[in-house]
């Protein structure tokens, strides 16, 4: 699978749009995207997973950590045997065909973003 630079562009504008976090391939050969925020001691973030077929997957990812979470999921992240101590979710939301469906995809996105404040 490769990288897609137009997949790489509506994901990064539409992060930058909100004044949010967008990271690459955030777990062993992904290769997918994640737009992400904290709310309290919850990390939320939306997951772009592209697929060798052309569809890409769009889900909701939800960590809970039981303090400082912004401090916590930077160590987990730099820290690779720390002690995990969270709980996260993943709701898939839905599927598109890239490129064809990529309106629709940029709407789903960013219907599930929190509202600039």
């Amino acid at each position: 699978m490769q990288h897609d630079p137009a997949l790489h562009q509506l994901v990064m504008l539409v992060a930058r749009e909100h004044g949010l976090r967008a990271t690459y391939d955030t777990h062993y050969d992904a290769f997918n995207w994640q737009i992400s925020w904290c709310e309290g001691n919850d990390l939320h973030a939306v997951n772009v997973q592209p697929y060798p077929d052309g569809a890409v997957e769009l889900s909701r990812v939800r960590t809970r950590l039981p303090l400082l979470p912004r401090l916590l999921a930077w160590a987990m992240r730099v820290v690779p045997m720390l002690l995990r101590w969270r709980r996260t979710t993943h709701e898939p939301l839905a599927r598109f065909a890239w490129p064809a469906e990529s309106a629709r995809l940029r709407e789903a996105i960013v219907s599930e973003l929190p509202r600039m404040r």
